[in-house]
């Protein structure tokens, strides 16, 4: 939210509803009008409708099966020229345990194939 004032008109898309809940809640609290919720399956191809400048993804590919066709739907979402920002939990093996590494990318839409 804190970003909220350089970036104009946020939608805030979850599949869970709760947190969409919680978001509403704390956006009320302190009055902000440039925030909407959407709820969405992002199971469904094109989950995403409207095209955007930014489309802004924190922790969502672990909780999916298929992350190309999320991914593909993201950057379909995307204005010509627009970016999409990713931040993902990766495991790496390190001796014989897993630890959380924790990354972030963000992509132009010109580095993607036009679907």
């Amino acid at each position: 939210m804190a970003i909220q004032p350089h970036l104009g008109q946020i939608v805030a898309a979850d599949s869970s509803q709760g947190m969409l809940d919680v978001l509403e809640q704390k956006v009320q609290s302190r009055g902000i009008d440039a925030i909407s919720t959407r709820l969405i399956d992002l199971t469904v191809r094109d989950c995403l409708e409207g095209k955007f400048d930014l489309v802004f993804s924190s922790m969502t590919m672990h909780h999916v099966c298929d992350v190309a066709a999320l991914i593909t739907t993201f950057v379909r979402a995307l204005k010509p020229g627009g970016w999409l920002w990713q931040t993902l939990r990766l495991r790496t093996a390190v001796s014989t345990k897993i630890r959380p590494v924790s990354a972030t990318m963000a992509l132009s839409v010109a580095s993607f194939k036009h679907y």
